[in-house]
């Protein structure tokens, strides 16, 4: 059997995680934003928006120590709290971190590739009797949808003259009285 090619990864600051171990599954959630009225003499409408943010969520588990072929980190075996403190750490600042998942099959073959900004929404970690140094989590991603403003810069053809500013003319106005309908 080949390498597991299949991986999530985080990515945050220039730093680069994989999750060591892949979650048995994993759900990545679309709801619409439709609304639905009751027009008079139609009945109900449902008016098309655009979706909610997508959300992601998995349960899975940190290793305490490398398990032969299960630990897909590439390099180097990282210990959980490396996991535990990067995803408390962007939960607590509120900052988006990048989500990848690369998906290929046995042989190779790319499938598709997600890759998108989500904040850290919930993640909560416990310890089991039994399995010393391992870490069973739940975490849930929120999509994250830039919304600072964008600057627009101004081009002039030369940088002595002023800016031109043009203005559509003006509208006619009727005349007479208005009315509704």
């Amino acid at each position: 059997m080949g390498a597991n090619l299949y991986g999530l990864y985080f990515e945050r600051d220039g730093a680069v995680l994989r999750i060591p171990v892949n979650p048995e599954g994993y759900a990545i959630q679309t709801e619409g934003d439709n609304a639905e009225y009751n027009v008079l003499g139609l009945g109900p409408v449902m008016v098309p928006r655009k979706p909610k943010l997508q959300t992601i969520s998995w349960d899975g588990y940190f290793p305490g120590r490398p398990k032969g072929g299960a630990v897909l980190t590439a390099g180097q075996f990282l210990p959980p709290k490396t996991y535990l403190d990067f995803f408390q750490q962007a939960m607590a600042d509120g900052a988006p971190v990048r989500f990848i998942a690369n998906r290929y099959t046995e042989d190779g073959t790319a499938i598709f590739d997600t890759n998108m900004q989500v904040l850290v929404t919930a993640f909560q970690w416990e310890e089991k009797g039994g399995q010393t140094g391992d870490f069973y989590y739940t975490l849930s991603l929120t999509e994250y949808r830039d919304y600072s403003p964008q600057t627009v810069q101004v081009q002039q053809e030369s940088p002595s003259a002023p800016a031109a500013a043009s203005s559509e003319p003006a509208r006619d106005i009727p005349a007479g009285p208005l009315t509704v309908g």
